[in-house]
C-alpha cells in the first residue's frame, strides 16, 4: 500500500515538472509576444486610470 501510493506521489511530481518545462519552453519561444501583451496590457490598464 505504501509502495502504491508513492509510486502516485512520484508520477504527480513527474507529470509536475513536465508542465513546468513545458511552460518554461514556450514562454522562451513566446517572450516577445508575452512582453507585448503585457506592454499593451499596463497601457490599457494606465488609460482606463486616467
Amino acid at each position: 500500500m505504501a509502495k502504491k501510493s508513492k509510486v502516485k506521489t512520484a508520477i504527480q511530481l513527474f507529470s509536475l515538472l513536465l508542465l513546468v518545462r513545458d511552460a518554461m519552453i514556450f514562454y522562451k519561444k513566446n517572450k516577445k509576444s508575452i512582453q507585448t501583451i503585457y506592454k499593451v496590457g499596463r497601457r490599457l490598464i494606465q488609460n482606463k486610470r486616467t
